[in-house]
């Protein structure tokens, strides 16, 4: 069972409220699982560790489908949100001085802080090109890895990086051995 750390959780209740209101967001809360409504409206501390599937994959999936018409841009949103979250204070800095090279290179070393059991490695790390894949990360469908490139993004753009770009061309999600973030800004 794969399992995702509270704070990736307590960050997917936070964009849902800044973004959609109180209103909405308690839409989302009665329209999730009794598992993960029992979570979600309890006080979630950021060093637990909960099923990914249950608690973070299908109530992302879920806000997808009623706040950005089915699309994984939800998602994407959301891993920008979260990396804005979790790079702030000592961290923004060290993101703000390391090169997008240093970022990129580090992220494949965060990422399974969030996410456990998974594996992912810089394959390329080159001048404005990066390539990092997932090897392995049981249960991960197409919203977490929507979210994981929307956290690429947001810490490529807090080192000041611009036009960046993050596509998955190679997904676990559609049958591929692996997933590839294929990476590119100025």
């Amino acid at each position: 069972m794969t399992q995702a750390k509270g704070s990736a959780v307590v960050a997917l209740a936070d964009f849902i409220k800044g973004k959609q209101g109180d209103t909405n967001y308690k839409k989302w809360i009665e329209a999730l699982s009794p598992e993960a409504k029992a979570v979600f409206t309890s006080s979630i501390l950021p060093s637990t560790w909960f099923d990914l599937k249950s608690i973070l994959a299908k109530p992302t999936e879920l806000m997808c489908k009623m706040f950005y018409q089915g699309t994984v841009l939800g998602a994407f949103d959301c891993g920008k949100y979260s990396a804005d979250i979790g790079l702030r204070g000592v961290y923004k800095v060290f993101v703000k001085l390391g090169s997008p090279n240093f970022i990129i290179g580090k992220a494949s070393s965060i990422i399974p802080n969030y996410y456990k059991p998974s594996t992912m490695e810089t394959v390329s790390n080159e001048k404005n090109l990066a390539i990092v894949r997932i090897t392995s990360f049981q249960d991960l469908d197409i919203y977490i890895e929507n979210r994981i490139a929307g956290w690429m993004q947001r810490a490529l753009e807090i080192s000041g990086c611009k036009n960046i770009n993050v596509k998955i061309p190679v997904s676990l999600t559609n049958g591929g051995g692996k997933t590839e973030y294929h990476v590119t800004w100025t």
